[in-house]
């Protein structure tokens, strides 16, 4: 048998049957053949070719895998907090099912050598696609990596590597960037706001003081010399985790602009807020902090209204003793998000206070689209990354059952509406009902392709 092109035996083929297929907005009754990791035939069923294993799919919904762009892996130095092995297998219960991943590690990931070493470690690991991000040393890295590397990532708080985060050095960073169409990804916090108000500060210990130290107003200024730095139209600059509606305008502007400026919001900043923020002590610290309610509520609108293009985790685990200390300054920010993140979306999806379809383009399509990711789509001929889901199973969000080293979520106890049944990664079967069933290795590095 011939599909897609290429030659495919019965022995090939698995068929799942029953199931609602996500195309284009639209959920369509059939079944999904895959062989050789891609999907070869979508269709009713008795289209679909003789396979030697069946799935049974019936009351699940069929979507592509889900594109983290923003997650914290860890391992190296800093495998206490999570592995490539831990991490993945969050991923795959949570219905990701290609990550990228950032280059904060210990050590640095700031150079070519550092990018193999960090790829050498994740093949023998990861159960689902990993992309990886570097953070280069000096401007001759960004065309040594240019291959490996899917994003240069500078953090406008903190230098994690040797190369200056001036003014001068970014312009010249962006120019090295789009000379050979890449993306640069930025942590908008202006450093110089925040280490004044910190220094000021120092001496208050309270949750608030933490709040303070980190001001809208700094990512505002981030977000605005990162544009006054991109000045060539064919720049292409990436936000994370935007949480000023300030920052937001900006952004918005810039885009009616025609420039290539797109941005990430995080579930945390959409669903918590500063007011939530004292009940949950040292579990709701990160960068950049939690957010007035309003601002939570327009930060959801934003994703709504197309104005953010994607959702991103953040998902970045800690040991819960580095989450629990007395003092706010010592708390480690950051938590794990690869778990959360689909269902409390799903919910709003159930809610009816957002489209399926919006939360596949931001989950799925535009991290594709705009990060040069084959995959986001369930069509012939694409790899077959496949979440099977049970958009009515209600359940409540447990962190004690995380397959994250990460026990711990300012979502704990929540209760939501809609679940990750099974992940297919490259067409295995890798997560089943709550169990990692793929083997360490499973998944695949993935390199860079010009976005789109």
């Amino acid at each position: 048998m011939g599909y897609c092109g290429v030659s495919v035996s019965v022995s090939d083929i698995v068929n799942i049957l029953g199931v609602k297929i996500y195309q284009n907005g639209r959920l369509i009754e059939g079944g999904i053949s895959i062989a050789n990791g891609k999907i070869v035939k979508l269709g009713k069923e008795p289209a679909l070719p003789t396979g030697v294993e069946t799935v049974e799919a019936r009351g699940l919904v069929a979507l592509p895998g889900l594109i983290d762009v923003h997650v914290h892996l860890r391992d190296l130095q800093q495998s206490y907090k999570e592995d490539y092995l831990s991490g993945t297998s969050a991923a795959a219960a949570g219905g990701f099912t290609t990550l990228i991943d950032m280059p904060n590690t210990s050590p640095v990931t700031d150079s070519v050598e550092r990018l193999r070493e960090k790829m050498d470690l994740a093949k023998r690991k990861i159960v689902v696609n990993v992309g990886l991000n570097v953070v280069p040393s000096n401007l001759d890295a960004v065309a040594e990596s240019r291959d490996l590397a899917m994003g240069y990532k500078i953090n406008l708080v903190k230098q994690w590597s040797s190369l200056p985060i001036d003014d001068v050095s970014l312009r010249s960073l962006i120019d090295r960037t789009t000379a050979i169409g890449k993306i640069v990804i930025f942590h908008a916090e202006e450093g110089g706001i925040v280490s004044e108000l910190e220094s000021r500060l120092k001496d208050n210990t309270s949750l608030r003081s933490y709040y303070r130290a980190h001001p809208p107003e700094a990512e505002d200024a981030a977000v605005a010399r990162v544009l006054g730095c991109a000045t060539e139209r064919s720049a292409r600059v990436h936000f994370c985790h935007v949480s000023s509606v300030s920052s937001l305008r900006l952004i918005q502007k810039a885009k009616r602009e025609g420039r290539h400026v797109t941005c990430e919001i995080t579930p945390h900043h959409m669903f918590l807020s500063e007011e939530s923020s004292s009940k949950l002590g040292g579990v709701s610290i990160m960068d950049p902090p939690l957010r007035k309610r309003e601002t939570a509520r327009k930060l959801f609108e934003a994703v709504k209204s197309r104005i953010a293009d994607i959702v991103a985790s953040d998902h970045a685990p800690h040991s819960i003793q580095e989450k629990t200390r007395a003092n706010w300054w010592e708390v480690s920010p950051g938590i794990p998000g690869l778990e959360t993140t689909a269902p409390l979306l799903l919910t709003e999806v159930a809610k009816g206070t957002i489209s399926l379809r919006r939360v596949v383009e931001a989950l799925a399509e535009s991290p594709a689209r705009i990060f040069g990711i084959n995959r986001g789509e369930l069509r012939e001929g694409a790899v077959a990354d496949i979440i099977l889901v049970d958009m009515k199973r209600r359940f409540k969000i447990d962190s004690s059952r995380f397959f994250s080293k990460a026990k711990y979520s300012p979502f704990d106890g929540r209760r939501v509406t809609g679940k990750v049944i099974k992940t297919f990664v490259g067409g295995k079967l890798v997560y089943d009902e709550g169990r990692i069933v793929g083997e360490p290795g499973m998944g695949s590095i993935i390199y860079p392709r010009t976005p789109g």
